[in-house]
């Protein structure tokens, strides 16, 4: 397998990789512009839309067309949202819940109740979790010690 990682490979495969990237990318941004109660409606509309067109243009040729994947790409994110909206309800993400609900949130994206993963967590390192504001300093002699004197922008 990895005899054949060469340039001329990856010419082949990155266009399929960023193809479907580049759907799931499309899908979520037409879902971000989309009311909230058309969004079952457009993730179903979606889906199917997709998969048609992704089998109509593959047609009888044996190898996959990058647009292949930007079609999928695009149905894979819509079927994942459907799921998302179908199983949350189903689906205990509280500390108790057993090790299958926790895979299958995880897999989801439910795994984090409200979306809340990664936030509120603390940096252990001091130099991660310093502000980003800056700082100008100046100096006053006053006698022989120097102070500093700190203002901020």
């Amino acid at each position: 397998m990895l005899d054949n990682l060469n340039q001329k490979s990856a010419a082949v495969a990155l266009p399929h990789l960023f193809g479907g990237t580049a759907g799931v990318a499309a899908s979520g941004a037409l879902q971000a512009v989309v009311p909230e109660k058309s969004k079952k409606i457009v993730n179903i509309a979606k889906l199917l839309g997709s998969t048609v067109v992704l089998i109509a243009s593959q047609g009888s040729s044996k190898s996959i067309k990058a647009t292949s994947f930007f079609l999928g790409g695009m149905a894979i994110e819509s079927s994942l949202a459907l799921a998302k909206d179908l199983l949350k309800s189903k689906i205990n993400t509280s500390d108790t819940a057993t090790t299958g609900d926790k895979v299958l949130a995880g897999a989801l994206g439910l795994g984090c109740p409200g979306g809340s993963c990664g936030k509120g967590i603390r940096m252990p390192y001091r130099a991660l979790r310093m502000p980003s504001t800056s700082f100008d300093s100046t100096f006053e002699i006053v006698g022989d010690s120097p102070t500093m004197e700190k203002s901020y922008r």
